[in-house]
């Protein structure tokens, strides 16, 4: 699996997973035009610059954000918003994950239990940090490419590694390793790559030198180095992949690869294994 992520001071580019710019407080996903719909123009920004020249991305920053990471099945081919679609979809995704309700379907099996709505949501609604803005591009997901907001779709192989995936996680555990790694603390669910918006500590830290990038994450605290000054990437599979950065202009883009085969990425209907 390899994950481009593209962290930058200004808008923006193109990502195979998803692109996450700090263009302010939050995180949000751009993108340039498409056929069908229309990018707001991106407003003039001259970033801050390091001591080195590189625009200076450093501090602590927010990625929550309501807009999903795929494009949900009412926008069809809408790639941006309008202001009143905006307002309406808020609204909708604020009821949706309202926690204090307790009005949901039963959810799968969790280690060979039926698990229920007043489990699942044994947190009220004071706990938990969805976002429930969505980003500022008015993207309708945080995929940008493909065009269509979607991940592609699991390759046969894919198919039969998340059954089983999905079999271990419902029935009795016979050890650790059947449960996943973030119910196991040792990656976030949101720490990424890609750092996708989730229920909380939606928070990381960035800094930087001339050669180097670091990204500290809330959630279980890992922190991934990210060399900038040309080396190839290793052979060694790794928990957060072995990620390699270069700049283009004021974007810096970070390609990742070579992912440990237990590291996933959630979406709402799937984990890419």
């Amino acid at each position: 699996m390899r994950a481009r992520i593209i962290i930058g001071s200004l808008c923006a580019s193109t990502a195979v997973v998803a692109v996450l710019s700090l263009t302010s407080s939050t995180i949000a996903g751009q993108s340039s035009t498409t056929a069908k719909a229309a990018a707001p123009a991106a407003k003039s920004f001259t970033p801050p610059k390091t001591a080195d020249g590189q625009p200076d991305l450093q501090g602590a920053w927010d990625f929550r954000s309501g807009t999903p990471l795929e494009r949900p099945k009412e926008f069809a081919d809408k790639a941006f918003l309008s202001e009143q679609e905006v307002t309406a979809y808020e609204k909708q995704i604020a009821e949706q994950r309202n926690q204090d309700r307790r009005d949901q379907d039963a959810r799968p099996k969790v280690n060979g239990e039926e698990t229920t709505g007043d489990v699942a949501r044994a947190y009220n609604d004071f706990w938990w940090d969805f976002g429930k803005k969505v980003v500022g591009s008015k993207r309708t997901s945080l995929i940008v490419e493909p065009s269509d907001g979607k991940i592609p779709p699991l390759t046969e192989f894919g198919k039969k590694r998340l059954a089983e995936r999905t079999e271990m996680r419902e029935r009795v555990a016979l050890g650790p390793e059947d449960r996943g790694i973030s119910e196991r603390c040792i990656m976030g669910f949101n720490a990424g790559p890609p750092m996708l918006p989730s229920a909380y500590n939606n928070n990381m830290q960035l800094v930087q030198s001339k050669d180097h990038v670091a990204i500290l994450n809330e959630m279980v605290h890992s922190a991934r180095i990210i060399p900038l000054d040309g080396r190839p990437h290793t052979n060694i599979p790794q928990w957060s992949g072995d990620s390699r950065g270069h700049w283009e202009g004021n974007t810096l883009v970070v390609d990742t690869v070579n992912f440990n085969s237990e590291t996933s990425c959630q979406t709402p209907t799937r984990y890419c294994i």
